[in-house]
């Protein structure tokens, strides 16, 4: 059974699978997380109330526990705090007050927060044992109902969140966390990286947040101000994953994926799996629109519409905004898609991408985009989608790409 903190940790994971949280940032060997790591050990006890009674994990940027509460009895997971960096401490910080001021069912429970004795930062929350989304998802897609019923959970929880300004920025199937296996108490985890109105924002100049695959058109452009509605084109992408078994948008490359949100429309859900509602269908399809005023609003509308849904089986009425955003088998556009840039590898699970600041060079590649009327979107690693499209045959439109 895994840890509920496992995606705040960096562990030994099969590199090809390796999953890069924003604890990643940090060397695991760095020595002095190595000499702080070495203060704490089983069987301490933090400010007289949390018993440590295992080391759950350990890595760069702190350890977790699993702790006995003295006050309540009930097991907890203590995370604390060892890098020395200033960024990942403010995260740390940052994830303590989101999760401070947060109550829903659906995420995490904020048990207390303190110092050790040695001065660094800890965060108690509580203890909970099962699988993420990721580790469900690896074995197959989830039936019709169970993607219904883990998508409107989630969403009523981002409805909380968005109600108090916080945005989650890194939703993901990593981040949703399924006790004793069960897709209907769906947790969200690590609001490490959330945005909220009225701090500064994390990242250093040239550096996006987020995690290639899940993030929103905007966010993949490198946009300083994200809303609520980046959260709901993450959830329509997990809830597409949930549904097909296949992500929304995958590929080899980092710019391959950043351009395919940028640029492309996936296939319906309904032209992949048989006996999705049309309803739902449409639901999913405004949640991953390119435009952030085509979808839904925050996580309560989302979880509105899912919840309409629930009590509608055939679930046959119209989509409620009469809008079509993702393309059906036999409805694809011709488009050429020019890409610039230099290659790099993807770790699919990143959550914090380098994106060089704008360049001269940029400037003189929107310039030169704008006498062929293509459109021209800058990605969150720095490279650069040309995309054509219109009334003209593939031919015609791949030789206005190559000029």
């Amino acid at each position: 059974m895994q840890s509920a903190l496992r995606t705040s940790l960096v562990l030994p994971i099969d590199p090809a699978r390796r999953s890069a949280s924003i604890d990643d940032c940090l060397d695991a060997s760095d020595s002095g997380a190595d000499n702080a790591r070495a203060k704490m050990r089983v069987g301490d006890v933090l400010e007289g109330r949390f018993t440590l009674d295992a080391r759950a994990g350990s890595g760069g940027m702190g350890e977790v526990f699993r702790a006995r509460d003295d006050a309540t009895g009930q097991a907890v997971a203590v995370k604390v705090m060892l890098a020395r960096h200033t960024a990942e401490r403010a995260r740390f910080e940052r994830e303590v007050r989101v999760l401070s001021e947060l109550s829903h069912p659906a995420i995490v429970q904020f048990v207390a927060h303190g110092e050790t004795p040695d001065g660094e930062p800890y965060l108690a929350m509580e203890w909970l044992e099962g699988e993420d989304l990721r580790a469900r998802l690896a074995r197959g897609m989830l039936g019709v109902d169970e993607s219904v019923a883990l998508a409107a959970r989630v969403a009523a929880a981002l409805g909380t969140a968005h109600a108090r300004g916080v945005v989650h920025r890194d939703l993901k199937p990593s981040n949703l966390f399924l006790p004793a296996g069960d897709v209907a108490l769906v947790k969200v985890l690590d609001f490490g990286i959330a945005h909220l109105g009225d701090v500064t924002r994390l990242t250093r100049t040239g550096a996006i947040l987020g995690t290639p695959g899940y993030m929103a058109p905007e966010q993949a452009g490198g946009a300083g101000a994200l809303d609520a509605r980046a959260d709901v084109f993450a959830l329509g992408c997990v809830l597409y994953e949930c549904l097909t078994g296949t992500p929304a948008f995958a590929g080899e490359r980092l710019m391959a994926v950043l351009a395919k949100i940028c640029c492309e429309e996936p296939l319906r859900v309904a032209a992949l799996r048989a006996g999705v509602p049309p309803a739902l269908d449409a639901l999913v399809a405004r949640m991953l629109a390119k435009q952030p005023d085509r979808r839904p609003r925050d996580g309560a509308s989302v979880a509105a519409e899912l919840s309409a849904l629930a009590g509608d089986p055939s679930g046959a009425h119209a989509d409620p905004a009469g809008h079509s955003t993702l393309a059906l088998a036999g409805e694809r556009r011709v488009v050429s898609v020019v890409m610039l840039g230099r290659e790099s590898p993807l770790w699919l699970d990143t959550t914090e991408v380098e994106a060089p600041p704008g360049t001269p060079a940029e400037h003189e590649l929107r310039d030169t985009a704008a006498l062929f009327g293509p459109r021209l979107d800058v990605l969150a690693d720095g490279s650069a989608a040309v995309t054509l499209s219109g009334d003209f045959v593939a031919t015609d439109l791949a030789a206005r790409a190559a000029r």
